[in-house]
Parts: structure tokens; C-alpha cells; sequence
């Protein structure tokens, strides 16, 4: 898989970046881990169901309580991106960079040193 492929993908609630049309955040970090053989929890569309229904809160306590905070980003590490009020993201290291999908602009790649405030995690 090469997720740079998917670079430029307009932000859409849902979708798979594998089809080419346009992508969510939560499925790409998941292609991403599978590809990459990293341990994660089985995708649950019930969570997309929660975003639709902008329920952050209960979003962000399921991750808390299903991930192991970094001391540093490492490879594969995921990150909760809080949005003001298009609500989260899920962004995740590759490359030494963090790959995103951005609500207006679609899927990007940028330096870390670009976010310096954000926390990684793994998950449990």
C-alpha cells in the first residue's frame, strides 16, 4: 500500500482512501496500521455513527481508555486531533511526519516539528 497516493483526497465522512475518490481519517489510520501489521482494535462503525451524531466526548473516553499515551512520536503512533467544531481527527506518524485528513483541504502529510503540541499514542 502507499499512502502517498492518497495525498490531495478530499475529506469525506466515511469513505475508504483505498477507493481513490476521497477519504476519512479513521479509516485511513486504519489501512495504514493493517498495512503496517501494528497491532489496533477491530474497526467498529459505530464510531462513525458517534461522529455523525458529534458525540466527541464519549468519542474521546473510548480512546483514552483504549490507547497507552508516548513519551515521544514513534512509527505508527496515532494521535487524537481536536477540530473546534468539525470536532476530531485521527492522524498517524509515517515517514517521520504526520499524515491527516484536514476537513477543508484533504489528506496531507507535514513535518512533525509542524505540530509540536499534539500527544501519541498506541494502542492498548
Amino acid at each position: 500500500m502507499d499512502w502517498k497516493r492518497w495525498i490531495g483526497l478530499p475529506h469525506e465522512f466515511g469513505a475508504d482512501p483505498e477507493d481513490g475518490v476521497a477519504c476519512d481519517c479513521l479509516l485511513m489510520v486504519w489501512r495504514v496500521l493493517d498495512d503496517a501489521g501494528v497491532s489496533h482494535p477491530d474497526f467498529n462503525a459505530y464510531w462513525l455513527e458517534m461522529a455523525r451524531q458529534k458525540r466527541w466526548s464519549e468519542l474521546e473516553a473510548l480512546w483514552r481508555d483504549g490507547t497507552i499515551e508516548l513519551e515521544a512520536a514513534e512509527s505508527h503512533a496515532v494521535t487524537l486531533i481536536r477540530n473546534g467544531p468539525n470536532g476530531l481527527g485521527v492522524g498517524i506518524v509515517v515517514d517521520d511526519g504526520l499524515l491527516i485528513v484536514h476537513h477543508k483541504r484533504g489528506v496531507r502529510w507535514v513535518p512533525l516539528d509542524y505540530m509540536p503540541r499534539l500527544r501519541f499514542y498506541r494502542f492498548c
